[in-house]
């Protein structure tokens, strides 16, 4: 995944090589790669595990299911589902695809960049205290404005 390999990247740069320039390319390289729609379905892919009843019909492990059955795929109680939000709009339950079933354009890349990957290196450089995390948080904003 993106994700994972950007984060490990950044991490091995920073404390391994003492590099903060680098990190930040490696951080830099991946949202320009977002942006560019340069990122399969699969590395968008979270994954939930889909129980038996529901209160609420309409939370996202509900829609889930109810997008295979939709298909015609039995999706029983336990069964872990991957998926990827899509565009449109409403909560994220309402725009949940089953990642099988995603393309590339379905994927709600803003949404990604904005709640999914943005507070995650934020957090990860303010842990070092010599990254301006303004720079980070711009990095992201710039990026969503593009794709927006």
């Amino acid at each position: 995944m993106v994700l994972n390999e950007t984060y490990q990247a950044c991490l091995v740069r920073r404390i391994v090589d003492n590099d903060q320039v680098e990190a930040l390319f490696a951080l830099s390289s991946m949202i320009e790669r977002i942006v560019d729609n340069d990122v399969e379905v699969c590395d968008y892919e979270i994954t939930t595990s889909v129980g038996r009843n529901y209160k609420n019909p309409n939370c996202l492990q509900m829609q889930l299911k109810l997008a295979y059955e939709k298909r015609g795929k039995p999706c029983p109680a336990g069964t872990r589902v991957g998926y990827v939000v899509g565009k449109g709009e409403g909560n994220v339950a309402a725009k949940v695809i089953p990642a099988e079933f995603a393309e590339k354009s379905d994927v709600d890349r803003a949404w990604y960049l904005r709640e999914h990957l943005r507070n995650t290196f934020i957090e990860l450089f303010s842990l070092f205290g010599d990254v301006q995390i303004k720079y980070v948080s711009d990095l992201f904003q710039n990026a969503i404005n593009i794709i927006n």
